[in-house]
């Protein structure tokens, strides 16, 4: 007797079959799990937006509870008690006593860490942090660019003078 047992493994035929369906499944997959990408970079920063600007309504609030008094120096009972206010309450910086709403890029900075406190994202003007930081289109104006998101411009706008901030989150 001469009988050949019975050969496992796949066919030609469904070989093909598996790796063509592999095939349409990582096409279908791909694309979604890049959309998911985008969004965690437009989670981050409506999330850090968010955080700033509660950050700026809260100095400002501190400010009034205070009776609103002329150029503040160091916020007592806001943060580190290191914030400086303009005028109109809203933070300029956190060093010397220019309570005036001209920004340049260190108290742009000493801003974004003052009201951010511990939890908040490196900023800077080198590529290696999370946030650029440059001057907007007026002399009161920061703006700080999410270095994360694969070339899609993100920036958080601080305007100094007005204490809106303005999120472009594309």
């Amino acid at each position: 007797m001469n009988t050949k047992a019975g050969q496992g493994g796949f066919t030609l035929i469904e070989l093909v079959v598996v790796i063509t369906l592999i095939s349409i499944l990582a096409a279908v997959v791909m694309p979604r799990l890049a959309d998911l990408s985008d969004d965690a970079h437009r989670a981050s920063v409506d999330g850090v937006a968010g955080a700033f600007t509660v950050g700026v309504n809260l100095a400002h609030a501190q400010w009034i509870a205070k009776g609103k008094p002329d150029n503040v120096d160091d916020l007592p009972g806001f943060g580190r008690g290191d914030v400086n206010l303009s005028q109109l309450g809203w933070p300029v910086g956190t060093s010397g006593s220019d309570n005036s709403a001209t920004m340049n890029v260190t108290r742009c900075i000493e801003v974004w860490d003052a009201l951010l406190i511990d939890q908040a994202p490196r900023v800077g003007t080198s590529t290696t942090v999370d946030y650029g930081v440059a001057l907007g289109g007026t002399v009161n104006e920061c703006v700080y660019t999410y270095q994360g998101g694969g070339g899609v411009a993100r920036t958080i706008a601080y305007n100094a003078a007005t204490g809106d901030v303005v999120k472009n989150n594309i």
